[in-house]
């Protein structure tokens, strides 16, 4: 490493958070859409998320009546306030959507409710269940109103607009059931349908019902006056060509259908004459909304995204924007344009492009097939793609679309890694990709006529001997009908007998590294399009999963699923060091960043490490995708050439975009420093100058109870006990909620310790005597924190009560004990008296002893 960079790196990177987050918002099922359009609801497992149609953020998340519980249904009102969850669990729950919180549950209609639908007014709610049964509910007073059947499982739900009180109901077997709730009474029921009824829509002004089924036909009835001989009799049917699941009204004479083809069409709904269509969707569409507000169409896909199309008279829908519902397993990312966007490759088809910051993305339509890895030029004009369809696909992303440009094929089996070289000038005329299979096979393809595109459209037309276009110098104009498809590539190797996981490519591109389930990490030279001299790199106990080139330095970083990452010096081609997980969790990618001082690790603990090279010391464990209960896999990893910003996904179907702070963080707490040391001198100064209320209210201000706490011991001892209090007192009227807060916050952990009470029982003596009682009861915070402070009060005043009782005994003792030149006359008759009769006895006791051995030696005489 040169000198320059050692001075400019001599500081550790260390401080990475999460900037931006895509998460999973939408697992299928039922949205609600609210009926000013400024947000759809959409279930995702046991959660429901608020989303923002214009932004794509999270507005709210709300949950089902038991954790773990999955949502089956949901319903919105039409005052866009009230929602009702139906769960698996045969629970119903209320939520305030304005309060983002959860109002009541009780237990629905068993089995549960699998489609619900809002009275218009929102007095009451419809839930249709598997058996047969629609009950309609009181939701506020958690009360079941009325019930009745239908002849088959209920899917769809519609009230008509004018006549609210009337309802109808399309079921499994294609009957549509029309429902009178003032009467209770079933008035109509309409079988001209062959099959399931997919979805009813009544025109605004409530003259029409529109009917889908997947025997392929539209139904339209009049639904005008329920008074009319003519209501509900069929006026005029169509005939497409794919089977229906959604309709929905767009203008008076307009009608916006869409089905398992995944084409979304506008028909005229006068005659059924197709008016446009838009261009084809991979997936099916399971059901339309028009919104009036932004003159789009909202459209669920199978694929679990929200797909917005732009709606205009006369010209057919156009694709606007994608908002990807569930990532699920995210097996490769990289940046695009230094950082501003990027493309990710998820359990899925088609590669996704996102703008930093966007949870809108551009979906890369043309695999056939899962893709599993990303390749982007160093320019990012480029992107390569790659996965089980046995193909790969270049793709120019610079315009203001992305498209396919070329088709590479010639593997046999899935194909795990892909790498460009380098573009080391403006003016390099070689551009290879590297490509490794699971068979073993590692493939050099020559894609150097994409660098010059307009070059090679005007050789490809002389080929076909058709005129070539005037010349132009603007490189980002591709063609429309430019084409590279490539069937052989320039060099094939079959380098092991199992798959190779991963291949880079080194800075000045004189290298390549391969590496596989042998364990073996491999070292090749890139000579004329072809890879030569394999020095191989023995040491890794598991499969290899990744492999990379330090951008400065001669070294080669690889890690093994065993949990092992192993520095590789590229002179000696020796290891260097190794660098172990804990309990040998193992590695799925690794990076250098920070010149090369520095590389990042992830594994299947759900943490991403960050690693020092010169050290072996890991300096950062980052755990943003994992939990104390869930640890989820790390299989995505890159750095921006900056390295301002990390992007990381995994199996938990998140994208985490980490930016660092580490000099943001080291310059405030510098800051923080300083500015703590200026207010505790100040402090200091305050309280010499006898300046209490200044000193208290800086104390609050920082924050810092300790100095409060000898400011407020200070300031009594000053001051006396009388005007000490006095001052507390004036002190106390003029705190706000927030202030009152935190010094009730600190009184409580004060009342923790014996030592400091009596300060806290001071403090709240002035709280309780100058503060109105309903500022402390309205206040939920300060409840919560006065309940600790009561029962510690309590235990002090029981401790105080004995050590008061014992003091009496004290008393007691003190009062008996008095020195002998103050005793009375009758004490000391009486202590004479005491003493004479000793005397006596001791007198009487000596006699006795004496007579007694007198005794004795008369006996031994004789």
């Amino acid at each position: 490493m040169t000198e320059h960079h050692r001075t400019k790196n001599a500081h550790m990177k260390t401080k990475y958070r999460v900037a931006h987050r895509i998460s999973q918002v939408f697992t299928g099922g039922v949205v609600a859409i609210s009926s000013d359009d400024t947000f759809v609801l959409c279930q995702c497992n046991d959660k429901v998320h608020m989303i923002d149609i214009a932004s794509g953020e999270t507005l709210g998340t709300f949950t089902s009546a038991a954790e773990e519980d999955p949502v089956q249904c949901i319903a919105l009102s039409s005052n866009n306030e009230d929602l009702v969850i139906s769960s698996k669990g045969l629970m119903m729950k209320l939520c305030s959507v304005s309060g983002k919180k959860g109002l009541k549950q009780w237990k629905g209609h068993n089995p549960g409710a699998n489609v619900m639908k809002f009275h218009p007014e929102g007095s009451f709610l419809v839930a249709a269940c598997p058996d047969t049964t629609v009950t309609l509910w009181d939701v506020h007073n958690k009360v079941l109103s009325q019930t009745f059947n239908v002849d088959s499982i209920p899917l769809c739900i519609a009230f008509h607009p004018v006549h609210s009180e009337l309802v109808a109901v399309g079921d499994q077997v294609g009957t549509v059931t029309l429902y009178h709730t003032g009467s209770k009474n079933v008035l109509y029921q309409l079988k001209n349908h062959f099959s399931h009824c997919t979805s009813l829509c009544f025109t605004p002004d409530g003259g029409r019902l529109f009917t889908s089924s997947r025997d392929k036909t539209v139904q339209i009835y009049d639904t005008k006056d329920p008074r009319d001989t003519a209501f509900a009799q069929k006026v005029t049917s169509w005939i497409v060509i794919e089977e229906i699941l959604s309709v929905s009204n767009w203008e008076d004479d307009k009608m916006l259908v869409c089905g398992s083809s995944g084409v979304l069409r506008v028909y005229d709904s006068t005659n059924g004459e197709l008016l446009s269509e838009a261009a084809k969707y991979p997936h099916a569409l399971y059901s339309c909304h028009y919104l009036a507000r932004q003159s789009e169409a909202l459209l669920v896909t199978a694929d679990q995204c929200l797909v917005f199309y732009c709606l205009a008279s006369g010209s057919a829908p156009k694709h606007r924007r994608t908002l990807a519902g569930n990532l699920d397993a995210v097996a490769d990312i990289r940046w695009l344009d230094g950082g501003l966007r990027f493309v990710v490759a998820t359990n899925s088809m088609h590669p996704r492009i996102y703008k930093r910051g966007s949870n809108f993305c551009e979906e890369l339509q043309g695999h056939t097939d899962i893709i599993g890895s990303l390749a982007v030029s160093s320019d990012s004009r480029l992107v390569a793609s790659a996965g089980k369809d046995k193909s790969i696909r270049i793709w120019y992303v610079r315009g203001p679309k992305s498209r396919c440009l070329g088709l590479l094929s010639g593997h046999s089996a899935y194909i795990m890694s892909v790498a460009f070289t380098h573009t080391v000038t403006a003016k390099s005329s070689l551009l290879l990709l590297i490509s490794s299979d699971a068979e073993g096979f590692v493939r050099v393809w020559n894609c150097s006529p994409l660098l010059d595109i307009r070059r090679a459209h005007t050789k490809m037309l002389k080929n076909k001997k058709l005129f070539p276009p005037p010349d132009t110098n603007d490189d980002e104009d591709v063609p429309a009908d430019f084409f590279f498809n490539l069937d052989n590539s320039d060099c094939t190797l079959k380098i092991s007998e199992s798959s190779v996981n991963a291949v880079a490519v080194s800075p000045n591109n004189m290298l390549v590294a391969t590496g596989g389930k042998d364990k073996i990490v491999r070292v090749w030279k890139l000579k004329h399009n072809a890879l030569n001299d394999a020095i191989p790199l023995r040491g890794h106990k598991r499969s290899i999963t990744a492999v990379r080139f330090s951008p400065v330095d001669k070294l080669l970083v690889s890690c093994c699923s065993y949990g092992h990452a192993k520095l590789w010096n590229l002179v000696d081609y020796q290891c260097l060091s190794t660098f172990q997980n804990e309990k040998h969790t193992g590695m799925y990618q690794c990076a250098f960043f920070n010149s090369g001082t520095q590389f990042a690790t992830t594994d299947n603990a759900g943490l991403l490490k960050l690693w020092v090279v010169k050290t072996a010391e890991c300096t950062t464990a980052i755990s943003e995708h994992s939990d104390e209960d869930n640890f989820r896999d790390i299989w995505a990893l890159d750095f921006t050439p900056d390295d301002e910003y990390i992007i990381t996904g995994g199996t938990d179907s998140c994208i985490n975009i980490m930016k660092d702070y580490t000099e943001q963080d080291t310059q405030e707490a510098i800051a923080l420093k300083q500015a703590v040391a200026l207010d505790t001198h100040q402090l200091q100064n305050f309280i010499k100058l006898g300046q209490w209320e200044m000193a208290v209210k800086l104390a609050i201000k920082m924050n810092r109870k300790n100095d409060l706490r000898l400011t407020f011991v200070a300031m009594l001892h000053t001051l006396g006990e009388m005007i000490g209090h006095a001052r507390l007192d004036n002190m106390v009227a003029r705190w706000d909620e927030k202030e009152l807060q935190q010094v009730l916050s600190h009184c409580r952990d004060w009342s923790t310790h014996s030592q400091y009470c009596l300060v806290a029982q001071t403090v709240l003596n002035a709280i309780c005597r100058m503060v109105p009682p309903e500022i402390l009861i309205d206040n939920d915070a300060i409840v919560d924190v006065l309940e600790p402070i009561l029962a510690y009060s309590d235990r002090h005043f029981a401790r105080l009560t004995g050590l008061l009782q014992k003091t009496f005994l004290l008393d007691l003792s003190l009062s008996e004990l008095r020195p002998l030149n103050v005793l009375l006359p009758e004490d000391i008759t009486y202590f004479i008296g005491v003493i004479s009769d000793a005397k006596l006895s001791k007198m009487n006791g000596a006699v006795n002893t004496e007579t007694k051995h007198r005794d004795m030696s008369d006996d031994s005489n004789h």
